[in-house]
């Protein structure tokens, strides 16, 4: 029979000769743990994975997608409905909104922010940053070129829910743009930023993707539009109309705006808007210059569309 002392002395002789090699594990399993950790978001070229969420019909997110495919990114394109429950799933603030949401390693991107300023956070890896934003569409960002650029800012905000400077930029010019016909009044010229630019896109894309409740969340019930010759005085009046034809017809074109200016008078906004409007629709080639008008007031806090112009030619 063995003693008690013998045992004991025989496991710690058993651990003292095997302990060297459950190091090793230990340290061999944090360092491909850590490889594992700083390698998530890469893919087999050895290219950072950004994984974006836009709308079919945001012109201006893919031409941002392209901004980072030019600058050393690898893309996945997942197209949704609308990106307000991705902002919600991966923590972008409301006010931090813009037309697109991406993931990149453990960080959210939103809008257009430049490529270089996604290369220094992955570099970086801040630990009190959750995500950097350029909020609205400001002209002249990345995929948001204009003949008008406009300094604009990207920020940061951290773990707290802090709000940060990261970067200020000054904006791009594209040749291949178009000036708005009627300049605008001074005052809004640093519009580019306003949250009504926002509230444009969204109604685009809620026509687009026949999203019924999305346009009635934009637009005011007594909302007056002016359509091919035609008026409707109440969004009611719209969807018994004119909605059901124009959400089929906008399915299937691909809409990029070419001019976007806005005119803040206080009580009132107007978002004018010129675009291009192209592709097949019940077996025509379609290709368009559109213009839209939109008049936005306060109700409630909320920015409400109550008047709308479409033409096109």
């Amino acid at each position: 029979m063995t003693s008690s002392y013998n045992t004991k002395s025989n496991k710690r002789r058993s651990f003292a000769r095997f302990w060297p090699a459950l190091v090793l594990v230990g340290l061999f399993t944090v360092l491909v743990g850590g490889y594992v950790m700083s390698s998530e978001n890469k893919t087999d070229t050895g290219k950072t994975e950004v994984v974006v969420y836009k709308t079919p019909s945001c012109s201006c997110c893919g031409k941002w997608v392209e901004h980072l495919q030019d600058n050393g990114f690898e893309v996945e394109v997942n197209l949704v409905s609308e990106t307000n429950s991705v902002r919600s799933r991966v923590g972008v603030p409301q006010e931090m909104a813009s037309c697109h949401t991406a993931v990149v390693g453990d960080y959210w991107v939103e809008g257009h922010v430049p490529a270089d300023l996604i290369h220094k956070l992955m570099a970086e890896q801040p630990e009190d940053i959750k995500g950097i934003a350029v909020p609205g569409m400001p002209q002249g960002s990345p995929g948001m070129e204009s003949p008008n650029p406009s300094k604009y800012k990207v920020l940061s905000v951290g773990d707290q829910g802090q709000v940060e400077v990261y970067a200020v930029r000054a904006g791009q010019s594209d040749a291949h743009s178009h000036v708005f016909s009627t300049p605008v009044d001074d005052k809004s010229n640093d519009k580019s930023e306003h949250p009504v630019i926002l509230i444009a896109m969204q109604l685009s894309d809620a026509i687009a993707n026949g999203d019924i409740k999305s346009l009635r969340s934009l637009v005011s019930p007594d909302v007056l539009i002016f359509e091919s010759g035609g008026m409707e005085s109440s969004l009611a009046e719209y969807e018994g109309h004119h909605m059901p034809a124009d959400m089929a017809f906008m399915k299937a074109m691909q809409r990029e705006v070419t001019s976007q200016k806005v005119l803040d008078l206080g009580e009132s906004v107007t978002v004018a808007t010129r675009s291009r409007v192209h592709g097949m629709y019940k077996d025509k080639s379609v290709d368009l210059k559109s213009t839209e008008t939109l008049v936005m007031k306060k109700v409630a806090g909320q920015w409400k569309i109550i008047h709308i112009h479409w033409s096109s030619s």
